[in-house]
């Protein structure tokens, strides 16, 4: 199977971690199926936010990234902080 609207297919399947105390976070993805060979690594900080929904909730969620890895035979890297999309 491949791409479904122009997104590559990749395995996540155990491989993030979440340090807590250190407030960081990691994961790696790597290609499967026609995009096999891809791999990133995204990595940065993780913020507190408090839900606009539910009252007093806060909760721990990404604020930077820095990603880096292989795209296409091409190396890529990138870095970004900000939170654009969380809904909560």
């Amino acid at each position: 199977m491949g791409p479904q609207n122009g997104n590559p297919i990749f395995d996540l399947t155990g491989t993030g971690q979440v340090n807590s105390s250190s407030r960081k976070y990691r994961f790696t993805a790597k290609g499967i199926g026609v995009q096999k060979g891809w791999n990133l690594t995204v990595n940065g900080d993780l913020g507190t936010l408090t839900s606009s929904s539910v009252p007093g909730v806060q909760f721990s969620a990404p604020v930077s990234a820095q990603l880096s890895g292989k795209v296409q035979g091409q190396q890529i890297s990138s870095v970004g902080s900000g939170i654009v999309g969380i809904s909560t």
